[in-house]
């Protein structure tokens, strides 16, 4: 049981979070200029080099304003999961609050933010209906032998373990990688559920389904006119795996497709937004899960409004002090 004396030794910790395109690393941005804070990504694609427009990372101008940490932290052909995000944000919030500044953790990956916040490494994901089907005709084109070393390649110990025709448990391990970013093989040993690591306060920011799903196609196209396609070349240039890491990530994949000749643009363009769509739904039933989050309606609310509305809720209490 932990004493009073153990709860004030905590680090604060404030968290923004909440689907892609909801306006969360604005907000952040905001309330880091506004109250001293420094910025901890959130997010299971920006540490990655070179994955700059396709995973919405802040700007060069951006992190200028605000000191930002785990950007740009690895190689896209190297493996990084929740266990060693949670280790980097123990290491980091110690070094903030030691500057006298707040941390603030700020992203959508919902099983990172609970490793680094709880350390419940590994929840049970739930069926993912669409990736279940891609991974169907794929056995179906290919075999069960290709989906077989598909898994090979993620998680060596449960591809020994399970027969190249089970074909069932083939996917269900597959769907658990690509859910959680864990093998399922390493499930006994990540699932723990400690109690908070810190003071920690976490605001959940939502919208209105329609104006979410507007902000997410508005978003895509202009990453589009941005040059993803071109930033997508580059990376396949550079040899990197298309069949795991981040170019099997949302949005990349879908590129590498066309670029391949199985899409056009314009049906690329729009199942990538059909997928982004389907892949905030998935954060929010995330986030919903989460018993301590606050939720904030961001509804037809500026960035300016919204921070001005978080910093109110944060006068006259310690930041983060889990009151």
């Amino acid at each position: 049981m932990t004493d009073a004396g153990e709860q004030q030794m905590k680090y604060p910790l404030l968290a923004i979070v909440g689907p892609t395109a909801s306006g969360k690393s604005d907000v952040a941005l905001h309330i880091a200029q506004k109250l001293g804070g420094e910025i901890i990504s959130g997010d299971s694609m920006q540490v990655y080099r070179y994955f700059d427009i396709g995973t919405a990372k802040p700007s060069k101008e951006e992190q200028l304003l605000v000191r930002h940490h785990l950007i740009d932290i690895a190689e896209p052909d190297e493996i990084y999961n929740a266990a060693q995000f949670a280790a980097d944000v123990s290491r980091i919030v110690p070094e903030i609050v030691g500057r006298g500044h707040i941390p603030i953790l700020v992203g959508g990956t919902g099983l990172y933010i609970r490793a680094a916040v709880t350390g419940f490494l590994f929840p049970s994901p739930g069926r993912d209906e669409h990736y279940r089907y891609e991974l169907e005709q794929e056995a179906e084109m290919y075999g069960n032998k290709h989906l077989w070393e598909k898994l090979q390649e993620v998680d060596q110990v449960s591809a020994a373990r399970i027969h190249v025709n089970d074909r069932v448990r083939i996917i269900r391990a597959l769907e658990v990688y690509h859910q959680s970013g864990f093998p399922v093989s390493q499930q006994a040993k990540c699932l723990q559920s400690s109690e908070e690591r810190y003071n920690c306060l976490m605001l959940c920011l939502d919208r209105d389904r329609s104006e979410l799903y507007e902000r997410i196609n508005l978003r895509t196209e202009k990453m589009m006119a941005a040059g993803w396609i071109a930033e997508t070349q580059y990376l396949l240039a550079k040899g990197y795996n298309t069949h795991k890491g981040p170019l099997s990530a949302l949005g990349y994949a879908e590129i590498v497709h066309y670029l391949y000749g199985r899409a056009t643009l314009a049906e690329t363009v729009e199942i990538i937004k059909r997928n982004t769509r389907r892949f905030a739904k998935r954060q929010l039933t995330w986030f919903r899960r989460e018993e301590n989050a606050v939720w904030l309606d961001h509804t037809g609310k500026s960035t300016t409004e919204m921070s001005g509305q978080i910093s109110a809720m944060l006068e006259g209490r310690s930041i983060c002090n889990g009151e």
